[in-house]
């Protein structure tokens, strides 16, 4: 296999498995924010991010990485979606303060997932105009380590992953059971 070909086929099966978990969820399910107890120090009382906020920050971010490798806008801004959702163009979750994120308005879920689904789509087209080449150039002269292959494998893939495992985790806590 094809680096390109396994990329492509594992971002296919991170997104299938996104929008799977998330399409049966309700409103209420998709705003819930988890609240341990026993926080750190310094964190008491403090929430978790609730899935809502994780499915658009990850849909958001790999629409951002995948288009931006190959020197194309990404969907949020040619398709207006941040006009349609109601949402700041320029923001996509990083760093986002857990009480700001609890005062965050979200658009629906369906309209969450149509914007996932034309995201999703549009990085596995971006994805087949990858070369080994191409994976293989550094993009930034002082991090020489970080090649676009690195970048894939980090920011898309990881990232996507991680993200997936916390929708999961949100939905153990709440009692709906995981898929397979």
């Amino acid at each position: 296999m094809k680096t390109v070909d396994f990329i492509h086929s594992a971002l296919s099966d991170l997104t299938r498995a996104t929008l799977a978990e998330v399409k049966d969820l309700t409103p209420e399910q998709m705003a819930w924010q988890p609240s341990p107890s026993g926080s750190p120090p310094g964190l008491a009382g403090q929430a978790g991010n609730p899935v809502n906020f994780i499915f658009w920050h990850m849909t958001r971010s790999l629409d951002n990485f995948c288009h931006r490798y190959v020197g194309k806008p990404a969907v949020w801004e040619v398709e207006k979606w941040h006009d349609r959702l109601r949402m700041d163009p320029t923001k996509q979750g990083t760093g986002t303060p857990v009480a700001e994120v609890g005062q965050m308005a979200f658009p629906s879920k369906v309209e969450l997932l149509a914007y996932a689904e034309r995201a999703y789509a549009g990085c596995l087209e971006c994805v087949k105009e990858l070369t080994e080449e191409k994976l293989n150039q550094v993009t930034n002269p002082e991090r020489p380590t970080m090649t676009l292959g690195r970048q894939v494998h980090a920011f898309v893939l990881g990232h996507g992953w991680w993200h997936l495992g916390e929708i999961r985790y949100i939905k153990g806590l709440m009692g709906i059971p995981g898929r397979v």
